[in-house]
């Protein structure tokens, strides 16, 4: 057995051995005898990968009606595993050049650019310097000294955290600096980092030590241009942004012509590694319409490149941006194809070996009426000319004139509202911006031409920004209604008569009502219909201090401005809508937030006028400073009876205050900052007609609106009606709750009244209009000058009405010198030259501004309708539109719009587009493919 056994072994130990032998022939066959047959054959095929962009998924409006689709273009790509990397320089430059002859686009993200005369620059380093220089500040401001410049120009209280100070800059005063408050660097600055750490260079490199060292790196050859040099960095720079993927193909141009794509065809075999690859391109045909809804692409920023690239992006995409497109960004990219085959030496298709098709994005269904969309920003840009130069608003509902022309009026929004499911029906904000300027790339002459004229102020025009969800403004009179709701709550009854006695004097100032302050009258006795109707401010009055102002009684209810308040965020005014979009909201004022900001504006005050008003030794110390400013501004929470006008003058003089200065300083401190950091009986009656620091986006108060129409359920504000077919679930809603069960009713019957009533409002605007609807007009105060663009060319322009006698030459010498000896305090010329004129003049700042345009107010208005049964709510927001009643032909075209429609639908003979049907029995159907689930008058 054991003989049996070991002779078995043998056999498999021989055979394994022939087979070895056997094998390594055949290997030595094919690797040496047959070494070159099998080299041409393999220099003669080779396999590449293909790669096929998916189409992004379209976006329609609720019919169906395209706003969003795709056109085909063709793109040049070049994949670095495929090109000799000896050879990769000279394939990329003659590639280059063969686009740049034909007029293609090219994808250039090399960020080291040679500027005319020469020298490089990043561009992220113009683009810091670009941002500055619209903040008016120095060019050469850290990110640090530019955020605090930002915090004390604004005054942002010093007790915010820099998270929550770059909150209150975007969300109170619209301002968005490029600076990351984690480690205070300008973004701009981080992404040059990553940009120079990503090719292992130092950080602190200039552009061209860093070009040059990119040179070598790469092996350019010495002879070239430095402008050659740079064609070739834009593709190794594409090349290299693809990281560990290199196989997949770096896009060089984003559109090339017909001859680009001939030639590359023809001569493939000198361009190794360069494909021609039919993609899609973002396209929208309605050009501006729905562009703040829509939002735009963008290319994937140096920071998000890694995140992008590992998500299966190519570092050349673009990606969502702002609005919808941003919002739904995973939904509606697709997924790109690709397709392997087999090519001859001369570049030609052999074979395919595999594919897989490209997979589409899914498709979005909004909830706006793309018609209707049209018919706000219509309105809203023919009221605003209208109102800048003083003609009149014509439509088929009637003539409007605008009596007074208010030029400064130059933007404005528009947002309707679906009352029962608080779907957004049209959103709109003007000026708008052509989304496709950015579906390719944007040009930077492009990206000018849609930045603010005049980044001095607040309420220029802005394309890109968006009015209706991120600037919040005083309501003026449209907040009237909440006024009213809080006080019905409290159990205020609605058949209650209160006197309207004009104005309520306090001490030295007049709170008026509108009717007092035009024509020195009173409205009389008023319930709470007739004083929404006649948009009463002293009834309002009454309900905010919860007293009888005109007999000094209290009210037979316990409420106040803080009951107020405390509805208004019930109704929403304290969070955002929910909308898909961005939005920025300023809150509920509270007296915390009141408080907060008047000792920041003290402190800010006391800070920049230090050297003025302190003593040397204390200016120039910053401790002392600060703690002397600190003790000052504790002086709000106390009052004048307390902090005497001895008391405040002789602490001043301990904390080391001029005596030239003492006097004024002393009556400004009591007049404008003791006591103030509480709601004083001044704010209450300011608060309770929507001005004080109440602050409003347009989507907020059409939310509101349309709960007061649908008798009391908040509902999320929401663009998106489906997503691929897939409605999106049922929006319930929040009750609000009123103990007086008539109480939104009450408000129906009140703002009807504004609208058609026989001392309405808005009754010029809806005379002889085919619906019964209710409204409410607002006129929201706004004081100040209109800052120029060019602080110092105005007062060089004006100084001898400024400061008569000082030559513009001594203000410049001054100037430079507060900019020397105190750079952080005048970090910009504009703060500088006007600190130069009050130095070396009597003048002060209102002197200095007097040559200056004011602000206009802004014009609101609200609406619903039909009132038996509402469909709709409407908010019109004007920047300096002077009087509410002039935004009303805005809100009436769009509800006239949408309820003509409606009309038309329930009659059996048009679908809810507004086509007509060739039978009344056709109804039904055209109803059910159109979305037949819009309710109907």
């Amino acid at each position: 057995m054991g003989s049996y056994l070991k002779n078995r072994h043998m056999i498999v130990v021989i055979t394994f051995i022939i087979l070895m032998c056997l094998l390594g022939g055949r290997l030595f066959y094919l690797t040496v005898i047959q070494h070159k047959s099998w080299s041409d054959a393999a220099d003669n095929l080779s396999t590449k990968t293909v790669y096929t962009s998916a189409a992004r998924g379209e976006i329609f409006d609720r019919y169906g009606r395209l706003i969003a689709g795709n056109k085909q273009l063709f793109a040049v790509n070049m994949i670095a595993a495929d090109t000799d990397e000896k050879n990769l320089n000279d394939v990329a430059l003659k590639l280059m050049d063969l686009l740049e002859k034909n007029g293609d686009t090219i994808t250039d993200e090399f960020p080291i650019i040679i500027n005319e005369d020469g020298s490089f620059s990043y561009t992220y380093d113009n683009d810091m310097k670009s941002w500055l220089k619209s903040q008016d500040m120095s060019t050469d401001l850290t990110a640090k000294q530019a955020f605090k410049e930002l915090r004390e120009r604004e005054g942002i209280d010093k007790s915010l955290s820099n998270y929550d100070a770059q909150k209150e800059l975007q969300n109170t005063y619209s301002i968005f600096p490029p600076i990351s408050v984690k480690n205070m660097k300008y973004t701009s600055q981080l992404e040059l980092e990553k940009f120079l750490e990503g090719f292992q260079l130092d950080t602190d490199l200039s552009a061209k030590k860093a070009f040059n060292k990119l040179r070598k790196k790469y092996d350019i050859d010495s002879s070239l241009s430095d402008a050659d040099a740079r064609k070739i960095l834009i593709v190794r720079n594409a090349l290299k942004n693809l990281g560990y993927q290199s196989y997949m193909p770096a896009e060089i141009a984003s559109s090339a012509s017909q001859q680009t794509v001939i030639e590359l065809q023809e001569n493939a075999s000198k361009y190794p590694g360069v494909q021609v690859e039919r993609k899609s391109v973002r396209y929208y045909p309605n050009g501006s319409t729905a562009s703040h809804v829509i939002g735009y692409l963008g290319s994937i920023s140096e920071s998000e490149k890694a995140e992008y690239v590992k998500k299966g992006y190519s570092s050349t995409d673009l990606i969502g941006k702002e609005g919808i497109e941003s919002y739904y960004e995973s939904v509606l990219k697709g997924k790109p194809g690709s397709k392997t085959i087999e090519v001859n030496a001369e570049g030609q298709q052999v074979s395919e070996i595999s594919s897989t098709e490209p997979k589409p994005g899914k498709n979005v269904t909004l909830s706006i009426d793309l018609n209707l969309q049209e018919v706000a920003e219509k309105s809203l840009e023919k009221a605003i000319k209208g109102i800048q130069r003083g003609g009149s608003f014509q439509s088929k509902y009637g003539s409007f004139g605008f009596s007074h022309a208010y030029p400064n009026c130059n933007a404005g929004a528009a947002v309707a509202v679906d009352v029962k499911t608080g779907q957004v029906l049209a959103l709109a904000s003007y000026p708008g911006y052509d989304p496709n300027l950015f579906a390719e790339g944007i040009s930077s002459e492009d990206w000018d031409s849609l930045q603010s004229t005049n980044p001095r102020d607040p309420l220029s025009a802005r394309p890109l920004y968006d009015i209706a969800t991120m600037t919040s403004v005083q309501p003026g009179s449209t907040f009237k209604p909440i006024t009213c709701l809080s006080a019905l709550n409290a159990g205020f009854s609605p058949n209650t008569y209160l006197t309207c006695a004009g104005y309520v004097k306090l001490g030295s100032r007049t709170f008026g009502c509108w009717i007092w302050n035009e024509y020195h009258g009173s409205h009389g006795g008023l319930n709470m219909r007739t004083a929404l109707e006649v948009s009463c401010n002293y009834f309002m009055y009454d309900l905010g201090s919860g007293r009888n102002l005109a007999s000094g009684s209290k009210l037979n209810v316990d409420h106040d401005i803080s009951n107020v308040m405390d509805y208004a965020k019930k109704l929403g005014m304290n969070e955002k809508t929910g909308l898909e979009i961005s939005e920025t909201i300023a809150g509920v004022p509270s007296e915390e937030s009141k408080n907060k900001n008047i000792k920041s504006q003290l402190s800010y005050y006391l800070k920049v006028n230090a050297s003025k008003l302190f003593e040397s030794d204390i200016a120039d110390n910053k401790n002392k400073l600060e703690k002397n400013i600190s003790t000052i501004t504790s002086w709000v929470d106390s009052d004048n009876n307390t902090m005497t006008r001895n008391v405040v003058k002789d602490q001043l003089k301990d904390l080391g205050v001029k005596n030239d200065s003492l006097d004024e300083l002393t009556d400004k401190i009591r007049s404008d900052y003791v006591g103030q950091g509480k709601w004083t009986t001044g704010d209450k009656l300011n608060l309770s007609i929507g001005q004080g620091e109440n602050a409003y986006t347009p989507a907020q108060m059409a939310r509101y609106v349309a709960t007061v129409a649908n008798g009391g359920t908040l509902y999320d504000l929401t663009l998106t009606k489906e997503v691929e077919g897939r409605q999106i679930s049922e929006n319930k809603g929040v009750t609000v709750e009123n103990s007086n069960s008539d109480a939104w009713k009450v408000i129906q019957q009140g703002m009807h009244l504004v609208a058609q009533g026989s001392n309405g409002t808005a009754k010029k605007v809806f005379g002889g209009f085919p619906y019964s609807v209710g409204a409410k007009t607002g006129t929201a105060q706004k004081s100040g000058k209109i800052n120029t663009p060019d602080e110092v060319e105005y007062i060089k322009q004006h100084l001898s009405g400024i400061a008569p006698g000082l030559t513009f030459d001594q203000v410049q010498t001054e100037m430079k010198r507060l900019m020397k000896e105190d750079p952080k305090t005048y970090s910009s010329e504009a703060i500088a030259v006007r600190r130069a004129v009050m130095n070396l003049s009597d003048a002060k700042s209102d002197d200095i501004d007097k040559y200056k345009r004011s602000y206009s107010n802004f014009a609101w208005f609200i609406v619903f309708g039909p009132t038996d049964d509402p469909q709709i709510a409407v908010s019109v927001l004007l920047f300096q539109g002077g009087a509410g009643a002039y935004a009303g032909p805005v809100a009436r075209e769009i509800i006239g719009q949408y309820l003509d429609l409606q009309k038309q639908y329930a009659s059996g003979n048009y679908d809810l587009v507004g086509n007509a049907l060739e039978d009344s029995s056709a109804g039904g159907n055209a109803a059910a493919a159109s979305g037949g689930d819009d309710p109907a008058v």
